[in-house]
């Protein structure tokens, strides 16, 4: 997985934290379905952004991996692939 990350254009790695806010309320406000992955563990994306997705939209599904990282398609991949 580092290896691909690595492959990122070098600006996308440097100005991936520097995206805003902005407008992301109402993307997550429009869908009539939206399945949200969250790994219980993860050390980058914290989990109020998960439970924000929730509040904004009541098609949401949340799928929690408790005991995944930011990657649960590798942490549990044999729970990932059958949700």
């Amino acid at each position: 997985m580092l290896v691909i990350s690595s492959l990122s254009p070098r600006a996308l790695q440097l100005g991936h934290g520097l995206v805003g806010g902005e407008g992301v309320d109402e993307a997550f406000g429009e869908p009539s379905r939206l399945f949200v992955t969250y790994g219980a563990k993860d050390a980058v994306t914290r989990p109020e952004m998960a439970r924000r997705v929730l509040d904004l939209n009541d098609n949401v599904r949340l799928s929690a991996y408790p005991d995944a990282g930011h990657a649960p398609f590798y942490d549990e991949l044999a729970r990932f692939v059958t949700t």
